[in-house]
């Protein structure tokens, strides 16, 4: 099979590009998409919110976010004040569960987390962006960390407190505002690593919220 090839734009053409911080960021995500394809990429160019979403999704990701939501479950962007206001919360999210995909949790997760500064501060182009999904009760119960590089949004960190997973759909939940944050900022593709890596369950979890394997060009 063909598969589609795409082009990004990483903002490799800004002024920022002088600071050292969004060079070698660039550089990093150039590198990575060169030697790693196909990505799992979600075409943003013909969706328009998260109804346009859901209808690309198979009939069991629009059940369990259609339930999440009847649940009282919510979600939004965070700022690094929101985070580090809720570190026991994440320590409960990253430790609710020593092993996952099959792979016992790193140090990283068990170490207890400090306070950060919000990345976005420094660059429009080039920056990261937390998103948490609350519980009914305002318990942060899972989270996904974005990395925004010009005209692309890559999804490196997506995790639940193990408690919330078999029951509700926070992690669907949480893909609502992602698209929209990204359909506002003129994002055009959102990728999580690489189409078939990972756990069988990760795989098809790509696939059953519209994630297809894409070879990637960087501009």
């Amino acid at each position: 099979m063909t598969l589609q090839t795409i082009k990004i734009n990483l903002a490799a053409d800004q002024p920022c590009m002088n600071d050292p911080k969004c060079s070698s960021r660039v550089y990093f995500w150039k590198r990575w998409y060169f030697e790693n394809h196909p990505a799992a990429v979600l075409n943003l160019l013909n969706i328009e919110n998260t109804d346009d979403w859901l209808q690309i999704c198979t009939a069991s990701v629009r059940n369990r976010y259609r339930h999440s939501v009847k649940l009282g479950y919510t979600s939004s962007a965070m700022s690094m004040a929101d985070r580090n206001e809720r570190l026991n919360d994440l320590y409960e999210i990253n430790t609710s569960s020593m092993e996952r995909q099959g792979k016992p949790m790193t140090e990283f997760y068990k170490t207890y987390p400090g306070p950060q500064t919000d990345s976005k501060n420094v660059c429009p182009w080039h920056y990261d962006q937390l998103f948490g999904v609350f519980s009914p009760f305002g318990q942060w119960v899972g989270y996904i960390n974005l990395h925004l590089n010009g005209d692309v949004a890559s999804i490196s960190m997506l995790l639940g407190h193990k408690q919330f997973l078999s029951a509700t759909g926070i992690m669907l939940n949480l893909m609502a505002p992602v698209i929209t944050f990204c359909k506002e900022r003129s994002i055009r593709y959102i990728t999580y690593h690489l189409y078939d890596s990972g756990t069988p369950g990760l795989i098809y979890w790509k696939k059953s919220i519209g994630m297809q394997p894409m070879n990637v060009k960087t501009m």
